[in-house]
């Protein structure tokens, strides 16, 4: 009775209305966020992005409530490009061909929580006015880990770097990767020089070569 209903307060057919709800039902449970612009330029030529459609994950992702995204003039001014300024330079260029483009981005959020996107944008003319279709996915948890291991990795590599005691490592093959600097005090090679050797072109005594095996 509801279905009938709104086919006739609608007049849209039954099948088009059944498509319309999946869609909404896709969009409203996907855990990416997707939001609709009007992309717009004032009198100078400058661009400004204008929301007109918002699902609920973008608005959580944003930080602000659906009603203040959609009184932003300019969303542009609640983002920070996570991209060097060549690659802003091709997307902004993409953008206006009318091409597909894809960056990384971060919201200005209230509450100064850490936040990371990937986005993907898909220019949409309709009747004059110029759309960006925007997926937007969240790779803070990614981002952030990526950050942790490279500052451990950091701290690894000063530790073995300035300690006094020589550290060599070697691959499945059992040849050097990698020693430190006091392979010059305890091998009499600079640490390039070792790299490729086997424990035997180390000088290695027999002990410490099994181990490595």
């Amino acid at each position: 009775q509801l279905a009938a209903a709104r086919r006739e307060a609608t007049g849209l057919p039954a099948g088009r209305l059944q498509r319309e709800d999946f869609l909404r039902a896709l969009l409203d449970h996907t855990d990416d966020g997707i939001h609709v612009c009007v992309l717009d330029r004032d009198s100078s030529g400058r661009q400004s992005r204008r929301l007109v459609y918002a699902n609920d994950r973008f608005v959580e992702m944003s930080g602000q409530t659906l009603e203040e995204l959609l009184e932003c003039a300019d969303l542009e001014t609640l983002i920070v490009s996570r991209d060097d300024s060549d690659t802003e330079r091709v997307q902004r260029e993409r953008i206006c061909r009318g091409e597909t483009t894809m960056g990384l981005c971060s919201w200005l959020r209230p509450d100064g929580e850490d936040n990371y996107h990937e986005w993907s944008v898909a220019p949409l003319e309709l009747q004059d006015t110029q759309y960006l279709v925007v997926v937007s996915r969240d790779v803070t948890a990614r981002i952030l880990g990526e950050r942790a291991l490279r500052e451990s990795e950091g701290r690894y590599r000063s530790l073995v770097e300035n300690t006094p005691d020589l550290t060599i490592r070697f691959d499945r093959r059992g040849r050097c990767v990698y020693t430190n600097p006091p392979s010059r005090r305890f091998l009499g090679k600079e640490p390039e020089e070792c790299v490729g050797c086997t424990p035997d072109q180390l000088g290695l005594t027999e002990k410490q070569s099994r181990s490595v095996q």
